[in-house]
C-alpha cells in the first residue's frame, strides 16, 4: 500500500504523479497526504537587464534571498521547501558568480515563494512574467526602460509593485 511518495527529498502527494488509486484505495485512505496548490503556469520567470542587456546579479545574494527556508542546493537548480505540502524549483540560468535570470517551476501557493521573488527582485531590474500571465511585473517604474524592446513588445507594459503587498496581489491574480 502507498503510503509517500518521495522525490527530491519532498514529499508530493501520490496524484501529483499519476497516483491511480485501486478500487480498495483511495486517496483519502492515505492520510499522510496532503493536496498541493500550485498556480496554473507550470513556469514563472525573473530576468534582470540593464541598457536592454542582461544584468548580471551575484549568486550569494540570489542565495540570501533563500535564508529561513529549507533547500537542496542542486547543479544550477534549487529545491525550495516551505512546508510539508509546498515546495518549488528554482533553475538559475548561470551560477556562479552570476545570474540574470530565474526560472521557478511548479510555482505553489505559499507566501514564502512570493517574498523570496519580491527580495529577489529588489537585487536588481527584474522583470517578473508568466506564460499565460495578462502582464508582467516590475517593483519600480525605473525598471521599465531597462528592459529590452523586443521584451517589452511581446509581454506589454508591466503593472509595478512597488510593496509586497501589491506584488502578492498581482500574483495571486494569475
Amino acid at each position: 500500500r502507498v503510503r509517500e511518495i518521495h522525490l527530491h527529498a519532498v514529499e508530493l502527494p501520490a496524484r501529483e504523479i499519476g497516483f491511480r488509486p485501486t478500487n480498495r484505495q483511495t486517496p483519502a485512505d492515505i492520510p499522510s497526504i496532503q493536496p498541493m496548490e500550485h498556480y496554473m503556469s507550470a513556469e514563472w520567470f525573473i530576468q534582470a537587464h540593464e541598457h536592454g542587456d542582461d544584468q548580471p546579479i551575484r549568486t550569494d545574494l540570489v542565495n540570501a534571498c533563500l535564508n529561513g527556508w529549507s533547500c537542496v542546493f542542486n547543479d544550477g537548480s534549487v529545491d525550495v521547501v516551505f512546508d510539508r505540502a509546498d515546495s518549488s524549483t528554482f533553475f538559475y540560468g548561470h551560477t556562479e558568480p552570476h545570474i540574470s535570470e530565474l526560472m521557478i517551476s511548479r510555482p505553489c501557493r505559499h507566501s514564502g515563494l512570493t517574498g523570496i521573488l519580491f527580495d529577489i527582485m529588489k537585487l536588481g531590474n527584474f522583470v517578473f512574467y508568466a506564460p499565460d500571465a495578462e502582464f508582467p511585473i516590475v517593483l519600480d517604474k525605473a525598471v521599465i526602460k531597462e528592459l529590452p524592446p523586443d521584451m517589452l513588445a511581446a509581454l506589454g507594459t508591466p503593472e509595478i509593485a512597488s510593496t509586497r503587498e501589491e506584488f502578492e496581489r498581482l500574483i495571486s491574480s494569475l
